[in-house]
């Protein structure tokens, strides 16, 4: 009964899911749609009239079918376009409240820059202190295609620096409310597991867990790579191949993600999808930085997100030299403690964010 149930949830998740993706295309295709809509449902219908020896009129039935579904269809996408600009809009409220944007000393962005505008195009840029060793950068590139990147820029060797990630699987949690509890200045999501229903576990996307010494879970038979922090937080990363589970203080914080991204400075991604939102956690070759990306996708006129080969791309151009695909699409966020909350839309409906089993995050220890 379980089971099924689950399939059950699944499946009405997964429409859901296509059924607001449908909605985000151009009118003009739901308009087209809309007309093979009516004319395949006119059909049907008359053919069924007919079968029972009846008549219908064929001046009529395929306008008012067609003004019906069109009628249907603009109402839809009017509603969905006002909740986008609603959201939007107070996306951008909160970023004019900061009404100046500090440089920080500790980046050097203009050869990021200039690594963005030869891959994208015009390109905009600012950077925000987020605290002690922690600098958040945004990235709007504006043609041919809007997309907006969240970058968090991390010193693993700041005095004070804690690793928090989710301690327990039980249930699925925001990844807000994680950030919130903990303290966190930044946080990402985690993996939500084998699908966005909140009673779905993690199936083949189970992996290392280990929170301050403490195995969650120690599995490795489906190849997930996975990052892990010694207590001094020297990162280390685990290429997907990897089968070790012991438990050595170098994994004393450790949380998987779903495919290699980078491996010895090296484009190593399988994924050759179209442009998606993405989360992605990277190091430096010493293993002293930590790169958290978010990008923004499935937004037309906001942000369509980024193909893997150029998420790759830009965490190259923030020295990363090993990373990772963490689970993505809906669930993909980042919250940042002086935004009180996401600094990211969501993908999945009118910007809710995703429930997840686990999550990351990284603050300053109070003295």
């Amino acid at each position: 009964m379980n089971l099924l149930g689950n399939w059950f949830n699944a499946i009405i998740d997964a429409l859901g899911i296509s059924f607001d993706r449908f909605f985000a295309l151009p009118a003009v295709l739901l308009w087209a749609t809309a007309v093979i809509v009516s004319a395949v449902a006119y059909l049907i219908v008359r053919t069924v009239v007919v079968k029972r020896g009846k008549h219908l009129p064929p001046k009529y039935g395929p306008v008012l079918l067609l003004l019906l579904f069109f009628s249907l269809f603009f109402d839809i996408k009017v509603h969905k376009l006002q909740n986008e600009f609603y959201k939007t809009g107070d996306i951008h409220a909160a970023l004019t409240k900061i009404n100046t944007v500090i440089a920080s000393p500790r980046l050097d962005l203009s050869r990021v820059k200039d690594g963005l505008e030869r891959l994208f195009g015009l390109v905009s840029m600012s950077v925000e202190p987020q605290g002690p060793g922690m600098d958040y950068v945004l990235i709007q590139i504006n043609k041919p295609d809007p997309v907006k990147i969240h970058v968090a820029v991390i010193d693993l060797r700041t005095p004070g620096l804690e690793i928090h990630i989710t301690p327990e699987f039980t249930k699925k949690s925001l990844t807000s409310d994680f950030a919130g509890k903990n303290d966190c200045v930044i946080a990402i999501n985690g993996e939500a597991g084998a699908s966005a229903s909140s009673e779905m576990g993690l199936g083949t996307w189970s992996g290392l867990w280990i929170v301050k010494g403490k195995p969650v879970l120690l599995e490795t038979k489906n190849k997930r790579p996975f990052l892990s922090f010694d207590p001094l937080n020297r990162a280390r990363y685990f290429r997907g191949e990897t089968k070790d589970t012991a438990l050595t203080s170098k994994k004393y914080n450790t949380l998987s993600g779903r495919l290699d991204a980078i491996v010895d400075g090296q484009d190593v991604s399988p994924l050759k999808d179209m442009r998606q939102p993405r989360t992605c956690m990277g190091i430096n070759k010493e293993g002293t930085k930590l790169i958290l990306l978010v990008a923004d996708g499935r937004r037309l006129g906001y942000s369509v997100g980024l193909d893997p080969a150029s998420t790759v791309r830009v965490l190259k151009l923030f020295d990363v030299w090993n990373a990772m695909f963490c689970d993505q699409g809906g669930s993909s966020c980042m919250y940042l403690k002086s935004r009180r909350g996401l600094v990211n839309i969501p993908s999945d409906g009118k910007g809710v964010e995703r429930p997840v089993y686990n999550s990351f995050g990284v603050g300053i220890r109070q003295r």
